[in-house]
């Protein structure tokens, strides 16, 4: 009775063990479930078992401070790959906000190990805040990050600009931008300006050496009498040349506009998705 009895107990755990991996795996397995009313995982989430504990606590406080300050999610999920739950990169990332519970507003941020692909997902009011320019700003500032594999001060980073976007937002009643442009301008007028000085220096070098050459009103001692005789002069109209730019509408995409597309789950979102 005894071994029956322990015979039925170790099958018991021998069950429960194998099926927690199956719960795990399912827990990834967003397209075969529906949208749940709440939020099921933490906003910062490890696969590959590359952050330690310490570091994953310390970005999901920060995220939760974030989503609780601004009522908008800020989630960081970092994965080795994409390929064995969807077909892209974006779509990974639309699927985990979407099907993991989290707010109708919010952005994700997703890092593949493997594949080396980082992939951003907006959704809500986060897809007017962070716009298209504004997604590629983020990344410039934690690319190098990526690409050394500090995953961490990438996520921590990515959290602190989440912030400062949505604080820009508030003070300023529009969605803040990259400043790629203006820089690129403000650089551009200083090149002109230094080249201007530059050009007037040398010019006044060369000047200065010139002391034996006298201004001279005309160009009569330079002509040679009774030689140049201009007896008839016409204009003649041979072609002409039309060339015509187009005019971008307003209905174009400008520089602060965001693109959007659908889920699987049917929602609207934006984001974009690249390499490092």
């Amino acid at each position: 009775m005894i071994k029956r009895i322990t015979a039925l107990l170790t099958a018991a755990v021998l069950m429960l063990c194998s099926a927690i991996p199956c719960f795990a795996e399912n827990n990834r397995d967003w397209q075969s479930g529906k949208i749940p009313s709440e939020r099921l995982l933490p906003r910062a989430v490890d696969y590959t078992d590359t952050l330690s504990s310490d570091e994953l606590d310390t970005l999901s406080s920060k995220l939760d401070d974030i989503s609780a300050k601004w009522g908008v999610d800020v989630v960081c999920v970092l994965d080795t790959d994409y390929e064995s739950y969807t077909y892209s990169a974006t779509s990974y990332a639309d699927d985990y906000y979407d099907y993991n519970g989290f707010r109708n507003d919010g952005i994700a941020l997703a890092i593949f190990t493997v594949s080396r692909e980082w992939a951003i997902s907006t959704k809500g009011s986060a897809i007017s805040t962070f716009t298209d320019k504004g997604q590629s700003d983020i990344i410039s500032d934690i690319k190098s990050y990526m690409s050394n594999g500090d995953y961490y001060e990438a996520f921590y980073k990515f959290a602190d600009k989440c912030d400062e976007y949505l604080q820009y937002e508030k003070d300023n009643g529009k969605a803040k931008t990259d400043s790629s442009g203006k820089n690129l301008i403000i650089a551009i007028a200083i090149s002109v300006v230094i080249g201007v000085i530059v050009g007037f220096i040398g010019s006044g070098m060369m000047k200065s050496k010139l002391k034996s050459v006298k201004f001279q009103s005309g160009a009569a001692n330079y002509v040679v009498p009774n030689t140049f005789n201009l007896s008839n002069a016409q204009d003649v109209y041979l072609y002409s040349t039309v060339t015509k730019t187009r005019r971008e509408s307003d209905s174009s995409s400008g520089s602060g506009g965001s693109s959007t597309h659908s889920s699987s789950s049917g929602s609207t979102h934006g984001g974009s998705s690249g390499s490092f």
